[in-house]
């Protein structure tokens, strides 16, 4: 999650560690004092201290017996708070990671889960962006286009279109490139990739 949000991996591993630590020794109050139950259920969002403070309740447990918690699963409660913020981390990180992607990355819109394109694929002759053409960005019906990610638009750093390679070597003629179009971004990093003799250095 920390990772997600903060790209430096130093400065992640930093506030991830101090942040154990704080919330670790808040747990580990509870062997003393008793929080408030609101407060209490706060700080179980924070894995450290729903940890630490099951490990109290443990030492709880091995001092004072039944008597302290006469339910028969006493750590039930606690496996469900970790279960629940295992998966709250997962999902927090999966739309930070997206939302934010870094410097390479295209950052998607911050409401991005909320638009049905997200979950379910295009539909068979779904209107798409074809690279290259003359026009800003002239969509064509074609199930083999893919449509162009947000934020990318405008920002073509160069553009092919329809581009023809042929290679004449005395009565023979070898056409590598046949109406390639194709756009590469500012700040991508793009790759052409194909068997061996499919134009990729043409």
């Amino acid at each position: 999650l920390l990772s997600s949000l903060l790209k430096q991996p130093n400065i992640a591993t930093f506030v991830g560690f101090v942040l154990h630590i704080v919330f670790g020794l808040l747990g580990f109050l509870t062997l003393f004092e008793q929080l408030p139950l609101s407060l209490e259920w706060i700080f179980n969002l924070f894995s450290p201290f729903a940890f630490t403070a099951g490990i109290s309740k443990m030492v709880k447990l091995e001092k004072y017996g039944p008597a302290f918690a006469p339910a028969l699963y006493p750590f039930f409660n606690l496996h469900i708070i970790l279960t629940l913020d295992s998966v709250l981390y997962l999902l927090l990180a999966i739309y930070f990671d997206k939302v934010l992607p870094g410097k390479y990355g295209v950052p998607y819109p911050p409401l991005f889960f909320l638009k049905p394109s997200y979950w379910f694929k295009p539909r068979k002759g779904y209107v798409g962006v074809q690279a290259g053409s003359e026009s800003s960005h002239d969509p064509i019906l074609s199930n083999n286009i893919e449509p162009m990610p947000p934020g990318f638009d405008g920002k073509e750093a160069i553009r092919l279109n329809s581009i023809k390679k042929i290679y004449k070597k005395k009565d023979k003629r070898t056409e590598a490139l046949r109406g390639l179009s194709l756009n590469i971004y500012e700040g991508q990093i793009t790759a052409l990739l194909g068997h061996s003799g499919s134009g990729k250095t043409a």
